[in-house]
């Protein structure tokens, strides 16, 4: 698992990438709440998950990228 974020003023990005072949799982001690802007996990990129934006999900896919807002 790795994860990071990049701020620009008020404007915060955050990537969550799990290089792992198990399920991941992450919190994220913060107030902020993350939206999901891309999973690459979603159907349009031959994953299993429907494209929804959601709040971050707490388990991670094997080989997984995810970016938020």
């Amino acid at each position: 698992m790795f994860a990071y974020t990049r701020t620009d003023g008020n404007d915060t990005v955050l990537a969550v990438f799990n290089f792992s072949d198990r399920e991941a799982t992450i919190s994220i001690d913060t107030a902020k709440k993350y939206r999901v802007l891309l999973h690459t996990n979603w159907e349009e990129y031959g994953g299993t998950a429907p494209k929804v934006l959601t709040p971050l999900p707490d388990i991670i896919p094997p080989f997984t990228g995810i970016l938020c807002i």
